[in-house]
């Protein structure tokens, strides 16, 4: 199932490394398109200052426990329609899916990409 759904999930050491190559503040609103267990969520200095998606419901139920203040919704990237603009975007995106969104064919992570541009 993972395979078919381009997961990977990202180890904590890459989290963290990004999260201290951002530099996030208290303030910054952080979002992961493709959260699944949430484990950037862990280097935000603010947990209800983060937002994700995951389509995996075991993913986003482990999210969720871990998280509990991080504003997570079950549903898939392509549907996912957050009411605020974010600070940042991080996240490790499903890596060559054919996948069909607005009307046309993408590549998983470049749809990542088109979909962190519409939401920064």
């Amino acid at each position: 199932k993972e395979i078919e759904n381009g997961q990977v999930f990202t180890p904590p050491a890459i989290c963290r490394l990004v999260a201290e190559s951002l530099r996030p503040s208290v303030s910054d609103v952080v979002a992961d398109l493709t959260c699944g267990k949430g484990t950037f969520f862990n280097f935000m200095p603010v947990e209800t200052n983060c937002y994700g998606c995951e389509l995996d419901a075991r993913a986003y139920k482990v999210a969720h426990f871990l998280y509990p203040g991080a504003r997570l919704e079950l549903t898939d990237i392509r549907t996912y329609k957050p009411d605020l603009r974010f600070d940042y975007v991080v996240g490790n995106p499903p890596f060559n899916l054919k996948w069909y969104a607005e009307n046309r064919e993408y590549l998983s992570q470049f749809y990542y990409c088109v979909k962190a541009a519409q939401v920064l």
